[in-house]
């Protein structure tokens, strides 16, 4: 958020000025209007930095405070450069709570309607991976970047807004939208997400 970067100094908040603030803020925080368990803007409790990862042992013991004092609605923000491999990816994921919607997908941050793959298959998952081939949507978003699944898109028919977009997440909500429409993706699901979305 503050243009951070791994150059600046480690400038940790103290375990006891973090225990302070968060007992401040408990039963203060208001829940998501769909429940403590989900999110939404300027609802709950946000983790951010910089990266919350980078300091992974002492991100975990915030995670845990807020559980404890039952602060709802708390997410993590990241840019997932610490998924660097299978392994390590399923240890930390394992270590805090995920994002599961009411369907059992495995909600990627803020990215509603598309899965990373089904709670009931969570232990699969974390040991195996997430199939790309299978789930091509998530391919580009994993192995590329937001360009190539813009040009997947358009390859089955996808046309540019003439408004443009308000931000990269606006151009993947569309052309996911278009896609879930168009095609049979299982990732992107809930389905009834996609129908109920407004132009």
């Amino acid at each position: 958020m503050y243009a951070s970067s791994p150059h600046w100094n480690a400038d940790w908040m103290s375990q006891k000025d973090l225990e302070s603030i968060l007992s401040q803020l408990a039963g203060k925080i208001a829940l998501a209007p769909y429940g403590p368990e989900k999110t939404a803007l300027n609802y709950g409790l946000h983790f951010t930095g910089g990266e919350p990862f980078a300091n992974f042992d002492g991100f975990c013991r915030p995670v845990e405070i807020a559980e404890e004092l039952k602060i709802p609605s708390t997410f993590v923000e990241t840019n997932c450069y610490w998924c660097s491999d299978d392994r390590t990816t399923a240890e930390k994921l394992r270590t805090l709570h995920n994002h599961f919607d009411n369907y059992g997908n495995y909600v990627p941050g803020f990215c509603a309607g598309i899965s990373l793959g089904n709670l009931r298959e969570l232990d699969r998952l974390l040991k195996d991976g997430v199939d790309t081939e299978r789930y091509p949507v998530l391919g580009f978003l994993i192995d590329e970047d937001i360009h190539a699944l813009f040009q997947f898109a358009r390859n089955l028919g996808y046309e540019e807004a003439q408004g443009g977009y308000l931000s990269k997440c606006h151009l993947c909500m569309d052309a996911r939208r278009y896609l879930a429409l168009k095609g049979s993706f299982e990732e992107l699901t809930p389905r009834e997400f996609y129908n109920h979305l407004v132009d």
